[in-house]
């Protein structure tokens, strides 16, 4: 099994050596490109960002009021530290070490590099400045037109910076111009990406728990400077020798969904910072475009690898909608999604412009990892609201399926770190900063400048502390290592402003109370730094989970430093590691400046003993919170709840295996029966309708059941008590479950037995009351149903429906923040939302019911206790009854246990059924495999004609061999896989639209592409949901021969369905026939013989009409044709262009099928004595030659189907029709396009169907291709 690492950059990267022939790598024979005629490395002027100006090269210079050049040890070497790519100025480590970096290290901005030669962006265009000429995201292959470039305003002065002497030399070798056509190149570690992520894949490789993996990503780098053979040989040599993927994508593109979407929009928002104020560019930045482009290209390299059984683990906030994307392109892949920064609060996330798709992009995922509690929450507070689906402490119940969502809280690797602590440079740098602070007491940060890190915070409350305990002031130095990426002036300003105050009141020659480094440091000299310092003060407005801050905990052990050892940890409250480490940490409120004070003073305070005391908790904290543990604990779970989804999705659960239910029900000498109410035994009812009687058939059911003293006899229902004994008043002895689970009442019993404490119920449906009338009152047509213990806010009649879902989703969030103290919870459920206690359902009644059982089985009330228990329902609501009675299976306490649903859904029943059981159960649940009253001759048929349903309006068929032309499924077998399709989608979407099955009454179909063999895919959109009619949009879609990885539409078009009982209305004769009539036969009345047709294939004047080219038209071979025979001279020659047969169905050979109404979409377009009169017209046409094709076993042509309409007159007997007759007439054959007409009557002269076609007139060549065989 491979498991796939999708992050936005790889841990590699290129490094190019324009001047330097001594690396050499080879390169596959090319012919030279021509040269871009824009130099690669300076991109033309008006090759700017994508939206605002490139980011400006690093800045580095002593502290704003320094009075000393200590901090010179870290500025003066860094530059050749990082560009030599070593510990300067001490000795390299050693390699195998070496590639272990800071879990947080700042990365430059992209398109610039700290010590590699890559090429600039080159981006081509700027969006347009008016969301209206903006292009949509969905019109494939249309780029965003290039707006004519305003004049780049000129930058403000700015003081004298001091720039490394390394980045002045790239500056000047960059500004030459560069080929990067010829350069040779090696593969580098890379600058960019999460260091955190990296460090946990390689230690869980390295402990053997990732042995087979694939990291895929970008290179971190413009790569549209490069040609062809370059970008072929670097994705080649990376995906052989580091086991990477490379995901390329167009500079414009990247820029626009990395620094604009991602950076100016996400991160922010994210981390609660709402790009809302007066210069944000947010408002006009139309960047989604490109994030989805992004996003799709990881998807479609994925799926261009994966294979069944590989796993996809998705990174980070940069791929929202990779999850979701993948679900749709590999349905069944094992996909696990996780965020590693914060997941802010729903009313924050409700402010992003797209905040369903990113949401529906996530829940493409089986699992959605984040890094604490806090952000689980978060997460199912937004989906529930904004979504509107139901969300459970495990995860979120969607429509299809159920997503799981945990905490996964990632950290360091200890063992890494110990190794790389052994290092002799590491070992020099403690020593030099412990000599230049000597006597000092050190507080180190470490953090980006943005608005997020709290960086100003942090420098007041260390100005508080400097003021309020001067005996500090000439002891203690806070050294704040600080990077930028983006320029933010007015925060660096007042950064600037605080630290010059700062240093210009307390310090003096000898000291300097703050060291403020502009720049990063270089690993080792960040490793020294931790080591020696008195503590770390992490003071973020909002953060993930701040691995600094395990870092400094792991590196305070005292074991390379033993005179500063178990420092203090000081760390804001709003990140996600403050819920790792807890109390053990100071933990603060970064905008409460005097707490922060305090908490400085402490740290340096506290004694020997009680820090060390401390710091073994929070070592231990760190030690739990391993690298390794993440990477097991992320894969472990996945695993399971894979498992546990497939198990529950309809294509895994099997149909009820009626043969052995009814062994086993015999076989049984007391038996626990249990089953859902409303859309079970019986539809659904008006909840304002007092319903005084239950349909007779279910209550004849019941009383069958309950006549048997071997039966126990329990009925599940939403409604109250009193409804329920009026319900079921003719049925004695019978158990009654009232109110999903809060009422029980046994067998013969008068008394019901509450589950719910009353006090309890009245106070907090007091509370409720009034905030479901707060948005009842908002939702027009919407109304407020009261039971004993819950509410139900129907909103399914509002006058708009969605503003009341809008209203109803925001109500669920009100309640369940409010009230979940008081164990209440609100569920969204088909148009309404209930309201109702949390720790009682209808398992938990059946738990009392089986105790009573076993109960009356000790008294002797009962033979024995249960030995057969069988739990039937419909609905989510039901699904704990099953997820119990299936815990009593394993438990080995019942010996039969057979859990039940109706319908197409994730389910944790262990079988499903596809229509009510009101009559199945009084007849034993007898059912089949195939449609509904399909004859069993007609196996073949349903078989190949199969339809199982994936979830959110996808479907998957299989098309058939036997059923083609060619290599061509036949256009009328595609027709009645549409027609199947119609009934299994409502029958899995709208299962309670209408009270009987809905068929189509007319399709209309456009096949736009060649079909062929295998699996495919079928996509419905509602189009019209009415109440007598409705109509959907659909669409079958396989490989496209060019891209096999990617899907294109072969056959689209709408069908209106209808159920019989609406078909209501006047019905008048319009004296219509045939003209000339369906020609006679020597049976009774004149008419065809079609006894003599079945028994000897002649009845005097029709004869059996055998299929042209049979191995090429195979789907011939599924029916038996007649025809007047032409050599009777009694019947009058036919009309030029007319066909008269009758059909006999023969699916698979079975000369006992039956025409039922899907196959007669299959009828309508099979007629194959008119092919054989077309092939002679044809030819003809062409100069003779016959029909005959290669070797005599193909016809000449094909004729394909354009477009095909059918409407269906009549519905035919339930047990089908053994002939249909049909009238085939052709108008024109011109230009290689023909008409056909078709009549479908069936024995007593009744129209059945009316169908019309296009087709073309081609070489058989064109069905069969090059490879092709018969």
């Amino acid at each position: 099994m491979t498991i796939y690492i999708a992050s936005l950059f790889l841990p590699y990267t290129v490094d190019f050596h324009v001047h330097d022939s001594n690396h050499q790598c080879p390169r596959p024979a090319s012919p030279p490109l021509p040269q871009p005629s824009a130099d690669p490395s300076n991109p033309t002027p008006n090759a700017v960002s994508l939206f605002e100006k490139e980011n400006g090269p690093p800045t580095v210079g002593l502290t704003p009021g320094a009075t000393t050049e200590h901090e010179r040890i870290f500025s003066s070497t860094l530059d050749r530290a990082e560009h030599h790519g070593t510990g300067f100025p001490f000795p390299n480590p050693d390699d195998t070490i070496h590639r272990m970096t800071e879990s947080e290290a700042h990365s430059p901005a992209w398109g610039a590099t700290l010590s590699l030669n890559q090429p600039k962006p080159q981006a081509a265009f700027s969006p347009s400045p008016s969301i209206l000429k903006h292009q949509d995201p969905t019109t494939p292959g249309v780029e965003p037109r290039a707006e004519k470039q305003k004049p780049k305003p000129k930058p403000k002065a700015a003081e004298p910076v001091t720039v490394p002497t390394y980045l002045t030399d790239r500056r000047r070798r960059d500004s030459r111009k560069v080929s990067f056509s010829d350069a040779n190149w090696t593969i580098q570690v890379a600058e960019q990406g999460n260091g955190g992520l990296r460090n946990a894949v390689r230690s869980a490789t390295d402990a053997g728990q990732l042995e087979d993996k694939v990291w895929v990503g970008t290179l971190g780098m413009p790569t549209d400077a490069l040609p062809p053979f370059t970008k072929a040989a670097i994705e080649e040599k990376l995906e052989d020798e580091y086991g990477s993927l490379t995901v390329y994508v167009r500079d414009g593109d990247f820029d626009g969904h990395y620094t604009h979407f991602c950076k100016t929009i996400l991160w922010p928002v994210f981390h609660y910072q709402i790009p809302d104020n007066p210069k944000s560019k947010a408002y006009e930045d139309h960047s989604w475009i490109y994030y989805v482009k992004v996003n799709q290209e990881f998807a479609n390299r994925i799926a261009r690898n994966w294979k069944r059984g590989d796993s996809i683990w998705v990174q980070d906030y940069h791929l929202l909608l990779v999850p979701g994307m993948l679900r749709k392109l590999l349905p069944d892949a094992q996909i696990g999604f996780f965020l590693h920064i914060a997941f802010p609060s729903s009313e924050v996330f409700r402010c992003l412009a797209p905040r369903k798709e990113l949401l529906q992009g996530m829940l493409g995922a089986n699992l959605i990892g984040f890094q604490t509690d806090e952000y689980c929450r978060h997460f199912l507070q937004t989906c529930s609201r904004i979504l509107c689906v139901e969300a459970t402490n495990e995860g979120l119940q969607l429509e299809d399926r159920f997503v799981n969502v945990g905490k996964f809280p990632i950290g360091i690797d200890p063992t890494s770190w110990d190794q790389r602590r052994q290092a002799a440079d590491v070992d020099l740098w403690i020593k030099l900063i412990s000599e230049r602070y000597e006597g000092k007491r050190l507080i180190v940060s470490r953090d980006k400048i943005d608005q997020v890190r709290g960086i100003r915070q942090k420098l007041l409350s260390y100005e508080l502390f400097l003021n309020t305990y001067p005996e500090w002031r000439d002891q203690v130095v806070l050294i704040q290592v600080a990077t930028s990426t983006t320029e933010q002036p007015e925060l660096e300003a007042t950064i600037s402003d605080i630290a010059m105050r700062i240093n210009s009141t307390h310090s003096n020659l000898a000291h300097q109370p703050l060291v403020f480094l502009k720049q990063d440091l270089a690993f080792p000299q960040y490793l020294a730094l931790i080591s020696v310092a008195d503590a770390l003060m992490i003071t973020s407005l909002r953060e993930g989970m701040n691995l600094t801050s395990h870092e400094f905990v792991y590196c305070q052990d005292g074991k390379y430093e033993t005179r500063k050892k178990f420092g203090s940890l000081i760390l804001s409250e709003f990140t996600g590691s403050a819920s790792v480490f807890g109390n053990h940490a100071l933990l603060v409120n970064p905008w409460d400046y005097r707490q922060c004070a305090e908490a400085i003073h402490t740290a340096l305070s506290r004694s020997e003993e009680e820090r060390q005391r401390i710091w073994t908790e929070l070592h231990r904290a760190v030690l739990q919170n391993s690298t390794e543990n993440w990477v097991k604990s992320f894969s472990e779970t996945l695993n399971r709840v894979w498992n546990e989804q497939s198990s529950r999705e309809i294509m895994a659960v099997p149909r009820l295996p009626v043969n052995k239910l009814e062994e086993m029900y015999h076989r049984s000498a007391c038996r626990l029966i249990i089953m859902d109410y409303e859309g079970t035994l019986a539809s659904w009812g008006s909840p304002k309708s007092i319903i005084v009687t239950t349909p007779q058939r279910a209550i004849n059911t019941l009383a069958e059941l309950t006549e048997d003293p071997k039966n126990i006899v329990y009925v599940m229902s939403s409604r109250m008590p009193e409804e329920m004994e009026r319900l079921f008043r003719l049925v004695s002895r019978l158990g009654l479950i009232a109110e999903n689970g809060c009422f029980v009442r046994e067998p013969g019993a008068e008394e019901w037995c509450s589950l719910t404490d009353r006090a309890q119920t009245d106070a907090w449906k007091e509370g409720v009351s009034h905030i479901l009338a707060y948005y009842q009152e908002r939702a027009e047509g919407s109304w407020i149903e009261q039971r004993h213990c819950s509410y139900v806010f129907h909103y399914g009649s509002a006058e708009d429906q969605e503003m009341a879902e809008r209203l109803a989703s925001a109500c669920a969030g009100h309640i369940n923040d409010a009230c979940a103290s008081q164990g209440v919870h609100a569920i969204p459920v088909d148009n309404s939302l209930v309201v109702e206690p949390a720790d009682t359902n209808k398992a938990t009644a059946t738990a009392l019911v089986w105790r009573w059982c076993l109960e009356h089985s000790e008294r002797g009330d009962i033979e024995q206790r249960p030995d057969f228990l069988l739990a039937l329902g419909d609905g989510r609501d039901d699904e704990p009854v099953f997820r119990w009675a299936n815990k009593l299976e394993r438990a080995r306490v019942v010996n039969y246990v057979m859990t039940v649903t109706l319908g197409y859904r994730s389910t944790e029943a262990k079988a499903y059924l596809t229509q009510g059981v009101a009559d199945d159960t009084r007849n034993r649940i007898r059912t089949s495999t195939m449609s509904p009253n399909a004859p069993a001759a007609n196996a073949a048929f349903e078989h190949a004609t199969q339809i199982k349903p994936l979830g959110a309006g996808q479907y998957e068929a299989n098309l058939q061999g036997e059923w083609c032309v060619g290599a061509v499924p036949h256009g009328g077998y595609t027709t009645s896989v549409f027609y199947r399709l119609a009934l299994t989608h409502f029958a899995h979407a709208h299962p309670k639209h209408y009270t009987e099955p809905a068929t189509p009454i007319s399709m209309q179909l456009s096949f736009l592409r060649r079909t062929g063999t295998g699996p495919a895919i079928l996509t419905v959109e509602d189009m019209k949901l009415g109440a007598r009619t409705s109509t959907i949009h659909a669409k079958l879609s396989q490989p496209s021969p060019k891209a096999p990885h990617a899907l294109e539409v072969k056959v689209a078009g709408y069908i209106t369905v209808s159920p019989a009982s609406a078909e209501e209305g006047i019905s008048a004769p319009t004296h219509w026939s045939l003209h000339p009539g369906v020609p006679g036969g020597t049976g009774a009345g004149g008419k065809a013989s079609l006894e003599k047709l079945r028994e000897t294939d002649n009845d005097g004047v029709w004869t059996y009409l055998p299929v042209p080219f049979p191995e090429f038209r195979r789907a011939g071979q599924q029916v038996r044709l007649y025809g007047p025979d032409p050599r009777r001279t009694r019947v009058e020659a036919p009309q030029t262009g007319v066909v008269d047969q009758w059909a006999q169905f023969c699916p698979g050979g079975n000369r006992a099928g039956k025409w039922t109404d899907a196959a007669v979409g299959f009828l309508a377009d099979m007629f194959p004595a008119a092919l054989d009169r077309f092939d002679s017209m044809a030819s003809s046409a062409e100069g003779g030659g016959g029909g005959v094709g290669e070797g005599g076993k193909i016809a000449r042509f094909w004729y394909p189907t354009v477009t095909l309409t059918v409407d269906f007159k009549k519905r035919l007997p339930a047990g089908g029709a053994d002939w249909l007759y049909s009238r085939i007439h052709s108008k024109v054959m011109r230009d290689g396009r023909t008409d056909i007409d078709v009549v479908i009557l069936d024995e007593g002269g009744d129209v059945v169907a009316i169908a019309s076609q296009v087709g073309l007139v081609v070489s058989s060549s064109r069905n069969l291709g090059k490879k092709a065989k018969i």
